[in-house]
């Protein structure tokens, strides 16, 4: 992952040193063994990244199943956190064509046709499920030409907050 807007620095997967892994039925950035048709039949995954008050350890969970943490050690300058994102992306070498992301289609509020992570949400810090409003919102998008997000707020039907996002990809360049 880049350095942001405000130059603060993160890191994705197994390429961040530290995950203690304690259950080896999935590995994170292992392939999935289903995946979505471009209008047709959707699979989805629940993943979840929680913090454990006492032991300070964030957790990550898939399916259900707790694969393992990053120590809190990782995280000593962490006293709270008060921004949190989702976050779709690609990577290539430079010169390369950029990979489609998700269906390879631009988001057209389709949960069908586009990539998308429903029921968002966090805890507070009373352990108190909260979504996030329009209001509350900045979407980034460093190449809309190629990859596009769109926030759909709270959605009865899937009972929380959505986001879709892909794009085809291509001749992005910088």
């Amino acid at each position: 992952m880049q350095a942001d807007k405000s130059q603060n620095k993160g890191c994705t997967n197994l390429i961040c040193p530290g995950f203690v892994q304690t259950d080896t039925s999935f590995h994170l950035g292992q392939p999935m063994e289903n995946t979505s048709t471009y209008n047709g039949k959707q699979f989805e995954m629940s993943v979840d990244i929680t913090h454990d008050p006492e032991t300070k350890n964030w957790w990550v969970g898939i399916q259900n199943k707790k694969l393992g943490y990053y120590p809190e050690i990782l995280f000593s300058n962490l006293a709270f956190a008060n921004l949190g994102g989702w976050t779709g992306m690609t990577s290539t070498n430079v010169g390369n064509t950029s990979p489609p992301m998700g269906s390879g289609h631009l988001p057209d509020n389709n949960l069908l046709r586009s990539c998308y992570i429903r029921q968002m949400h966090f805890l507070d810090s009373s352990r108190r499920f909260n979504g996030t409003d329009f209001d509350e919102i900045e979407i980034y998008e460093d190449i809309p030409r190629c990859y596009r997000v769109s926030y759909a707020g709270w959605n009865d039907e899937i009972q929380g907050y959505s986001m879709l996002f892909g794009g085809s990809g291509g001749n992005c360049g910088d």
